[in-house]
């Protein structure tokens, strides 16, 4: 992500491709988080995948599981390639007033059922930072489970 940045920035004001030109490139500031219960929007489309096939968004406990499941296997990826997380071992819960609705997206020329909404977790400050700063679910490196924090608390 940093390297789109730094190219738009790079092109700024001068003539691109097809005669487009960057005006305006506006990066949103870090955001540390500091509390223990955060609610997040999920403004495109986050993937779950569980034992039986993808996640909707219906089953709150088959989706904390997932959620849960995916921050253990993306930290343990993370420490192995790039040091020490300390998330690997570490729980979150989803609240109930999570609302969510099942979306679908149409990817590499099939379809994922994938999840929207404002989801409400609760963890340790470490965790939730985790996965804002990584995504939520599966797929995340292909543009799936960007969280925006609309409050912490």
């Amino acid at each position: 992500m940093a390297g789109v940045c730094n190219a738009a920035i790079a092109w700024k004001g001068k003539e691109a491709v097809l005669g487009l030109v960057i005006d305006k490139v506006e990066l949103l500031p870090f955001r540390q988080l500091r509390k223990c219960h955060v609610h997040f929007r999920i403004p495109g489309h986050a993937v779950f995948r569980a034992r039986e096939g993808y996640l909707d968004g219906r089953n709150m406990a088959a989706l904390e599981e997932a959620v849960n499941c995916h921050l253990a296997t993306r930290s343990e990826f993370l420490s192995r390639y790039y040091g020490t997380y300390p998330v690997a071992k570490e729980k979150v819960r989803l609240a109930c007033d999570s609302v969510l609705k099942k979306g679908v997206c149409y990817h590499y020329g099939g379809t994922l059922t994938t999840v929207r909404g404002d989801i409400y977790l609760t963890g340790s400050p470490v965790v939730l930072q985790f996965l804002y700063d990584y995504g939520l679910g599966v797929r995340a490196g292909q543009g799936f489970g960007y969280v925006e924090v609309v409050r912490e608390w």
